[in-house]
């Protein structure tokens, strides 16, 4: 319920779902048999619910506990991480740590393409050039990728 009133992306609802989230939080961790994956999850929608509130600290606190989480895990759900990581991204980089968005990012799209294989990559990369805009800005983004691919 909490995902559906951030989605709704108004003050009023995020407002409505900060609460239920924290409250998913807490009963994740009060519950002794829970899902490390589930709080992960749940600590990476909170996460989502800061940015949009632009509360940019709390939101990158979030997202790295929700990563520490993941990748403490013995059975880490890699597509999950790959979504956090992404998130992080855009938070560091609203943030202008570009440095370290960038290897938020990298790490992402390594993750989902040992996860879906390089053709499923591939399509996303072709898709993400038609959309890029102007011709000149669509050749630096071809550019920037195929150095990422290349590392």
């Amino acid at each position: 319920m909490a995902r559906t009133y951030l989605c709704m992306d108004q003050a009023e609802h995020i407002a409505r779902a900060l609460p239920l989230q924290l409250e998913a939080l807490r009963l994740h961790k009060a519950n002794p048999e829970y899902n490390v994956n589930e709080y992960a999850v749940a600590h990476a929608n909170l996460a989502s619910t800061f940015q949009s509130m632009d509360d940019l600290d709390r939101a990158l606190e979030h997202f790295r506990e929700s990563i520490r989480i993941h990748r403490s895990s013995p059975k880490i759900e890699l597509g999950q991480l790959a979504l956090t990581l992404c998130g992080l991204g855009r938070v560091l980089s609203t943030q202008g740590q570009h440095g370290e968005a960038a290897a938020a990012f990298n790490e992402a799209m390594r993750l989902q393409r040992s996860l879906y294989g390089e053709e499923h990559f591939q399509m996303g990369v072709s898709t993400l050039r038609r959309r890029s805009g102007s011709r000149a800005r669509r050749t630096r983004v071809a550019r920037w990728l195929a150095r990422r691919l290349r590392a």
